[in-house]
Parts: structure tokens; C-alpha cells; sequence
């Protein structure tokens, strides 16, 4: 009895073992802070990668994007991300997209101008979902810095962001998190339905 115990514990651990779990770890918050002096500059930047997801410019060019320091730029009083965002200048607009290693939310972030004094805008996002079909939003750009909630933006493969102002637009503390609900891969089910056949296997034996 007390071999059979033994087996049927260590198969145990081992089939829990093949079951990926899904704690559902902390936010991430894109601030680019520690990139460049609160007085500087850096253009171009993209790809610029923190905390596991990634901005890329889609139509890179010269100053077409920057992580500015906190002094270079309308302060909100932190580092931002710029880019440029006027339509007839920047190859059409400048597209910055947004990725992460798996299934990701974009709860929030913030949005002003680059400079003062510029006129309001807008910035439009479009959220490519897993499984197909996208979510859209369309935000409001001016002087005065503002934190926009989002929703709908779950399951997200991609991100991808529209400025249309008369010059270039600052973003600044993007909230992303690991999108919930994530099952195991069918890959993983076999594994785990394959070792709990085993502690049938081993029990049926033990006992005859």
C-alpha cells in the first residue's frame, strides 16, 4: 500500500507539473524613463522594447520619432514618447504599432502635444484582436496632458497608433497587462492527459 501511494504521488506532481498555470502577474508601465536626460533627446528611437512589449515605427524616417526627457518637450513631468503626426509631412502619417510576446490589454495611457501652443488633434488607435477583428478608438490631443481609459482593448496582438495633429504627438504611461482567461496549448493538455493515464496504469498494476 505504501508503494502504491509513493508511485501515485510522484505521477501526480508530474501531470500537475505538465499543466502551465496563468498567475496573473502585475501591469506593465511603458514610461520610457532612464532612456535620455531630462533635458534631451533621442531620434529615432523605435524599436524601443520595455517590460516585453515593443514600439516600432512603421514609417521610420528622419525625426520621425523620439523618446524626449522630461524638460525637452510639453513636460507632463516625465519622459515621453514623440512622433511626428503630420499628415502631409510625415510619409502620411506616422504609424506606431505596438506588440507584445502574447495576448495582451492596453488599459490606458496618456496623451498630449509635443509642444505648446500647437493645435488640438487627434490620435487614433486600432487594436488588432486574436482571432481576428479589430477595436478602434479615437483620442483627443492637445496642450494639456490627459489620461484616457480604454475599453474593448483586450486579447490584443498588436496595437497600432495615428496621429493627426499639425505637428507631433506625445504619449506617455501605457498600461499593459497579460489579457486574462488564457488556457493551455493542446500541446500542454497532451502531455498532462498523458501522464494521468500513466497513474491509472501505475495504479491498476499495484493493485493487481
Amino acid at each position: 500500500m505504501r508503494k502504491f501511494t509513493a508511485t501515485l504521488s510522484t505521477a501526480a506532481l508530474i501531470a500537475l507539473g505538465a499543466v502551465p498555470t496563468f498567475a496573473s502577474a502585475a501591469p506593465v508601465v511603458m514610461g520610457f524613463e532612464g532612456v535620455t536626460a531630462d533635458s534631451d533627446q533621442i531620434v529615432p528611437v523605435t524599436p524601443h522594447t520595455e517590460g516585453g512589449y515593443t514600439l516600432t515605427n512603421l514609417n521610420p524616417g528622419d525625426f520621425n520619432d523620439g523618446i524626449f526627457g522630461k524638460n525637452a518637450s510639453n513636460s507632463n513631468g516625465s519622459a515621453t514618447f514623440v512622433f511626428c503626426a503630420y499628415d502631409s509631412t510625415c510619409f502620411s502619417g506616422t504609424s506606431i504599432k505596438l506588440t507584445g510576446g502574447a495576448p495582451f490589454t492596453l488599459k490606458s495611457l496618456d496623451v498630449g502635444n509635443w509642444e505648446t501652443g500647437g493645435p488640438a488633434g487627434t490620435l487614433e488607435l486600432i487594436g488588432s484582436v486574436l482571432g481576428g477583428g479589430t477595436v478602434t478608438a479615437v483620442l483627443g490631443t492637445g496642450d494639456a496632458w490627459a489620461t484616457h481609459l480604454l475599453s474593448g482593448f483586450d486579447n490584443l496582438l498588436s496595437v497600432e497608433f495615428r496621429g493627426h495633429t499639425a505637428y507631433a504627438v506625445a504619449i506617455d504611461n501605457l498600461v499593459l497587462d497579460l489579457s486574462p482567461g488564457r488556457v493551455p496549448e493542446p500541446g500542454s493538455l497532451a502531455l498532462a492527459a498523458l501522464a494521468l493515464a500513466g497513474v491509472g496504469l501505475s495504479a491498476r498494476r499495484r493493485i493487481g
